[in-house]
């Protein structure tokens, strides 16, 4: 059998000693600080915070999360920023959500430099690309980097994968591709001849699909008695075979040849 009055002994004696302890070394709390409580009561525009200091401090709501998830971990220990100090009150104000956007920032980071891919959530459209939501931050996908424009509407609201192109905490800018996490994907290798099927017709070429990846064949690319016939041999949803020539991981782009198979 559990001893509660025992139990209740040991959970105020780590409160009041948490207390004395600051007492003691008079240790100040900063802004930018990450402190430790526990939330114990509801308030109309947030939450009272147990810190050990004499005080409570207060979490507004809007600082609970930067998540959807607005689950509030009662009475249980956990980290918090400390974000300002209201005069009026003598009270700390935390925010969760701060400590979550400067963790998903430092996992974004590493993340990068770790050449890694991302699954994250396409959260809306707007006339450059589609806007995207990695660990709560907001980051964007710019159309030239969709791998398929075609479908650009039909991703809102799936995970998709992604590579990076440009992070900046401080800028708080956040770009990425899904053309260089598809191409990486695919294991594209340079001399892969593969089957693609023609998905525009130019003067300057064909844009074909390979393995949903569109590649521009420039008319320099093509045998001079196809290129003669380009616009009357040439079909959109025809398939062609090609050889790919150049890939460039960077920019998440393929180039390709008809006129090497031939060599």
């Amino acid at each position: 059998m559990i001893n509660n009055s025992k139990t209740k002994k040991i959970t105020g004696f780590l409160r009041t000693s948490f207390k004395a302890i600051l007492e003691q070394f008079k240790y100040n709390l900063n802004l930018g600080d990450i402190v430790a409580g526990s939330i114990f009561s509801s308030e109309l525009y947030g939450y009272l915070v147990d810190i050990g200091d004499k005080n409570a401090a207060f979490l507004p709501r809007n600082e609970l999360t930067i998540t959807n998830n607005t689950t509030v971990n009662w009475k249980t220990a956990q980290e918090f920023f400390i974000l300002s100090y209201d005069t009026n009150l003598s009270q700390l104000i935390l925010s969760i959500k701060r400590l979550e956007y400067l963790r998903a920032w430092k996992r974004i980071q590493q993340l990068k430099n770790e050449d890694a891919i991302v699954y994250a959530l396409v959260t809306g459209t707007n006339s450059g690309g589609l806007l995207i939501n990695l660990d709560g931050i907001s980051g964007f996908l710019p159309n030239s980097h969709i791998t398929n424009l075609a479908f650009k509407q039909a991703m809102i609201s799936t995970i998709v994968p992604l590579k990076f192109l440009f992070v900046n905490e401080r800028l708080n800018k956040l770009l990425l591709s899904h053309r260089k996490a598809t191409i990486f994907m695919s294991n594209f290798k340079v001399g892969n001849i593969i089957n693609t099927k023609i998905i525009q017709v130019k003067d300057y070429g064909l844009l074909v699909q390979a393995q949903n990846i569109p590649a521009l064949l420039h008319t320099s690319e093509l045998p001079t008695i196809i290129f003669s016939k380009l616009k009357e041999d040439f079909q959109i949803n025809e398939y062609l075979k090609i050889m790919i020539i150049h890939i460039n991981a960077k920019q998440g782009r393929i180039a390709v040849s008809v006129k090497k198979l031939f060599v």
